[in-house]
């Protein structure tokens, strides 16, 4: 039965293309005019038939229902991360209808330092070599790494019951319960010291370091202006303004210069201003962004830009 329809618009295409070799031959500009708006009518007809056949339409609410549990998430204070232990809870990509940012991704949307990332928290080692445990799709649900706690995973999301001391339950629903990471460090922040690395294994050999205190010290990476680092940072407020897509805006207030981590991904397209002046990016803790924050108070802006 699914071929009834194709096969129709094939004899008819193929009856239309005949008649205009036919009188093409005969140089009949009229009949021709007819025969080729013939021709895009049946090529239109054909591919709005395959569009309505392949890509299905429904209400939102049916794929994308609201429920206790994203409605309690929604009305944490932003920005923060979740993770799910299990896929069913949230399948990939499924976060981002409800506005919540999550740790998983699909290739298209993730970097390989994140990948690599990722994929050392898994092994529980400072291992970035591939091949990965995964394929096209991060999906990490073991959220006892360090790693996770540096990434702000807030949240955990799990259908069984989780034994570990820095996670609380702080919701229920269902078969679903809402852990609080109490360890979970806070987008950005200010540390009171910096290791400047040569190496990309050098700085995730850093991070799985026990010793190495992820919320007080940061690994910055291809430093070429050392003299502008400091034994000690001082540490300042901040306070997140504006979190969008494309730009974030946070207040800061210090009493000597500071340096400040962004635990989003660092990529070139990124740029900063401090109060309207534009200001290096370093490459921090293996995947992050860090800056120079002067003394006082300031308004910092990271922003999208190719240029």
């Amino acid at each position: 039965q699914n071929l009834v329809l194709p096969t129709v618009l094939f004899v008819c295409s193929v009856l239309v293309i005949f008649l205009y070799i036919f009188y093409s031959r005969k140089g009949n500009v009229k009949s021709l005019s007819v025969i080729t708006c013939l021709l895009i009518i049946l090529t239109i007809t054909d591919l709005f038939r395959f569009g309505w056949k392949f890509d299905s339409f429904t209400k939102k609410d049916y794929l994308f229902p609201s429920s206790s549990v994203t409605t309690f998430l929604q009305n944490q204070k932003k920005p923060f991360r979740i993770m799910s232990t299990d896929s069913k809870i949230f399948p990939p990509n499924f976060s981002i209808m409800y506005k919540l940012q999550t740790l998983d991704g699909y290739d298209p949307l993730y970097l390989q330092r994140y990948a690599e990332l990722i994929a050392a928290s898994g092994r529980g080692e400072p291992n970035i070599k591939a091949p990965f445990g995964f394929n096209r799709i991060i999906t990490p649900q073991d959220p006892s790494s360090r790693i996770y706690d540096l990434l702000n995973a807030q949240y955990i999301l799990s259908l069984n019951e989780l034994k570990d001391t820095k996670l609380a339950q702080v919701f229920t629903d269902g078969f679903i319960r809402v852990y609080k990471n109490n360890l979970a460090l806070q987008r950005a922040f200010f540390v009171n010291s910096t290791l400047i690395s040569s190496s990309k294994q050098e700085a995730i050999n850093a991070l799985f370091d026990l010793n190495f205190p992820l919320d007080k010290r940061a690994v910055v990476e291809n430093v070429s202006e050392k003299n502008l680092f400091q034994s000690n940072w001082d540490i300042g407020k901040i306070d997140f303004v504006d979190y969008e897509d494309n730009k974030i805006i946070l207040n800061t207030d210090s009493m000597g210069r500071g340096f400040m981590v962004l635990t989003d991904s660092f990529y070139p397209t990124w740029h900063a201003k401090i109060d309207g002046k534009e200001t290096k990016i370093y490459l921090t803790d293996y995947n992050f962004r860090g800056i120079i924050i002067p003394k006082g108070k300031h308004i910092i802006e990271f922003y999208i830009s190719l240029f």
